[in-house]
């Protein structure tokens, strides 16, 4: 079964809408350490399996790449849209078993020592799983007779490990994955458990929560707006409310870009240099031959764009409007810093080039049937996609039509004016400070600024998630599998489960206070200001 989590949580709170903040100012929450975790191990087991040019003798080196095949097939599992755990764990033990043969066969202390070490990696993967497997079921009461088998499963495999026996190992922590056809997913249980963690300490939130695509519940708890923004009587939050989604737009942008990629035969390992409008002065590195800047660059969040701080030499966005990612471009991409380095401009840049990427806007300066792009126009060029295609087929028709798109009335990015007052952010601590609004971002919506309700969310999650039409299957699994659009667990610990990584993408937008609290960080993580956070998740 594939649940998905839709979380629309409104922090903080309190008196009449005051200035509108900068589009800048939202932010994500600093990426962690996580370099321990299943889906990093995996990835550095595949990188370190690569026999090429070590000079190793073709038949060891035949089953160290053999051992790098049954690695990459358990990872792209492990990662992909509904992941099977007996599969994945197969393939690791025939990992570990082509890496015994390996050693056997090679004379090489150095090599061998290496191979055990990777070894061990896999064991530790498969481990875990059983083991994070295990703590669910017991969580969920699955029967004690069942638990005592898996915990002599694990006990077993552990012995075969410590025997210097890999394979086997895995094969017997396989037998644990059984309990999963043992565990029920129950909403109420699940309705109860977020009330625990929410009602109460927020402003207000709402939930929609689908399973198998279906929405099965939802609910609001607190309120959208309080007394202080009406000056008579509090209005209660309910998944029908839209607010700013934030960063969650990253996942509908991306689930655009992929639309018309595979629509049009674009691979995300291709340069985006020829989906730029052409007037733009390209830097160094994005239309390079040898180093072009891909859209894997930009959906990974590692375009190395945005060059560095001149007198603290630290990393720095590209912003979101068209004239600062002009000029980020123009800049160029520093190959060095092609690493992971999160920046809302990364997903922005798609509202630049939508309209190329359908193929319905030409890009050569020369020719005068090529539109010129402008803010207003490449902004309208995405949203157009978005509400008279995407949402039109998904059948989310609230918030306003754009103008001249009769008929296509879909969620915009600036609030709903059909909803009278907006949503506003609030600071819950404190209910005399002012709220304010999250915005119109039209002209620097992309990495964020989508207005969404939960059960708006809820229904483009089930397209996204079930509808071939939306994204081809092979799509998805390529969506799924690289984390485009998703959080990816070697940066976000909490998109590895207990047993099985989430696909999920988070959002927080703060906007400052009017009069600074003393010792109250601006926008920081630890007390943010007025906020919204917001959350979708698909996970089994």
């Amino acid at each position: 079964a594939v649940l998905a989590l839709f979380f629309a949580v409104l922090l903080f709170g309190s008196t009449a809408a005051q200035a509108v903040p900068d589009p800048s100012e939202m932010q994500a929450p600093p990426p962690e350490d996580t370099t321990a975790n299943a889906v990093s191990i995996l990835r550095d087991t595949v990188a370190g399996l690569n026999p090429d040019g070590r000079g190793l003798p073709a038949n060891v080196a035949a089953r160290v790449r053999q051992a790098r095949t049954h690695t990459a097939a358990a990872l792209n599992e492990f990662v992909g849209v509904e992941p099977r755990l007996p599969v994945v764990l197969t393939r690791m033990a025939a990992a570990a078993n082509a890496l015994e043969t390996a050693k056997r066969l090679s004379s090489n202390a150095s090599v061998d020592d290496e191979l055990t070490r990777h070894q061990t990696a896999l064991i530790g993967v498969a481990r875990g799983v059983a083991d994070g497997l295990l703590q669910v079921a017991t969580n969920a009461g699955v029967d004690r007779a069942r638990l005592i088998r898996a915990q002599a499963s694990i006990a077993a495999g552990d012995q075969l490990a410590g025997k210097g026996k890999p394979g086997p190992a895995i094969n017997i922590y396989k037998k644990v994955l059984s309990l999963k056809n043992n565990i029920v997913f129950d909403p109420d249980v699940f309705e109860a458990q977020v009330r625990q963690a929410l009602d109460s300490q927020t402003t207000g939130y709402a939930v929609a929560l689908n399973v198998k695509g279906k929405l099965v519940n939802s609910w609001g708890d607190g309120d959208r707006l309080t007394i202080q923004d009406t000056n008579i009587i509090a209005v209660p939050m309910t998944p029908d409310n839209e607010m700013n989604i934030a960063s969650v737009s990253k996942t509908l942008t991306a689930t655009m870009a992929l639309y018309h990629m595979a629509d049009e035969g674009i691979s995300i390992d291709d340069p985006i240099a020829d989906y730029l409008p052409g007037d733009w002065t390209l830097g160094a590195n994005i239309d390079d031959p040898e180093n072009p800047l891909t859209f894997r660059h930009l959906l990974t969040h590692t375009s190395g764009l945005g060059g560095r701080n001149l007198n603290t030499n630290a990393r720095q966005g590209c912003g979101t409007s068209f004239a600062s990612m002009q000029a980020c471009l123009a800049q160029g991409s520093v190959l060095a810093d092609r690493t992971f380095f999160y920046d809302n401009g990364n997903f922005a840049l798609f509202r630049i080039m939508m309209p190329y990427l359908d193929g319905k806007w030409c890009n050569d300066p020369n020719n005068a049937d090529c539109p010129v792009a402008t803010e207003a126009n490449t902004s309208e060029a995405y949203r157009r996609f978005a509400q008279c295609s995407l949402f039109t087929w998904m059948g989310i028709s609230t918030g306003e039509a754009l103008p001249d798109l009769s008929g296509c009335v879909g969620p915009d990015a600036k609030p709903n004016p059909n909803e009278g007052v907006e949503t506003p952010m609030h600071w819950a601590p404190d209910p005399t400070v002012p709220s304010r609004s999250a915005g119109d971002w039209t002209n620097s919506v992309g990495g964020g600024g989508w207005y969404f309700s939960a059960h708006e969310l809820a229904r483009f999650m089930a397209y996204m998630r079930y509808d071939n039409t939306i994204l081809p299957v092979s799509t998805r699994n390529l969506m799924y599998q690289n984390f485009l659009g998703w959080m990816d667990p070697l940066n976000y610990s909490w998109a590895m489960g207990k047993f099985v990584p989430y696909h999920f993408h988070g959002g927080d937008l703060c906007a400052p206070f009017d009069t600074q609290p003393a010792g109250v960080s601006v926008c920081s993580f630890t007390i943010r200001p007025r906020g919204v956070d917001t959350c979708i998740a698909d996970f089994p």
